[in-house]
């Protein structure tokens, strides 16, 4: 006896997002922030104007308001 069954499937797939948290924290020492390039328009980027000795830089998809003299991380933005 051969039967023929009509088999419709519906696959349904759930994308998972994965938010990382950043690792970096106010106060802490970047030390190989010199090997960045300083970011000059941080407009458009929607960063605030950094202080005197200060300059912002990207690391992988963070933004990191650094010391120029120390490397100290005054500030730290998930790029989106």
């Amino acid at each position: 006896m051969n039967k023929h069954v009509d088999v419709n499937k519906r696959v349904i797939v759930k994308k998972k997002i994965v938010v990382r948290r950043s690792h970096w924290r106010n106060g802490q020492r970047y030390s190989s922030w010199k090997r960045h390039q300083p970011i000059r328009d941080y407009r458009h980027y929607g960063l605030r104007r950094p202080g005197p000795g200060q300059e912002w830089i990207r690391v992988g998809n963070d933004y990191l308001l650094v010391s120029v003299l120390s490397g100290l991380i005054f500030s730290a933005i998930a790029a989106q």
